[in-house]
């Protein structure tokens, strides 16, 4: 008996984590609806012209944080970082969207 419960619970604890129950877990949710609009901290301002290209266009370009890929229908954490570059992208892997956070 011992050994189902473990199982059940560490079962529970991992459908809770996944669904954003977790006390403490960052929320999760639509770019548009989690990340508010930032200022220009992660360098976005000079990377207008790589929208509409593929992702691998950003590949060595120097930027201050980290960059997210967002894919369509994909869910973001509210752990914003001004310097974080997110990309926005169609499902042909394009980029539909440059933002900080």
């Amino acid at each position: 008996m011992t050994g189902d419960l473990a199982k059940a619970l560490t079962l529970t604890l991992a459908v809770a984590a996944v669904s954003g129950c977790v006390p403490g877990a960052p929320p999760l949710g639509p770019p548009e609806q989690v990340i508010p609009p930032m200022g220009d901290d992660c360098g976005v301002a000079r990377l207008g012209g790589h929208i509409g290209r593929d992702l691998a266009s950003l590949a060595g370009i120097p930027l201050p944080g980290d960059l997210r890929a967002i894919r369509p229908g994909q869910e973001v954490t509210r752990d914003l970082s001004p310097t974080r570059l997110n990309v926005q992208l169609d499902a042909g892997g394009r980029i539909l969207r440059l933002f900080c956070g």
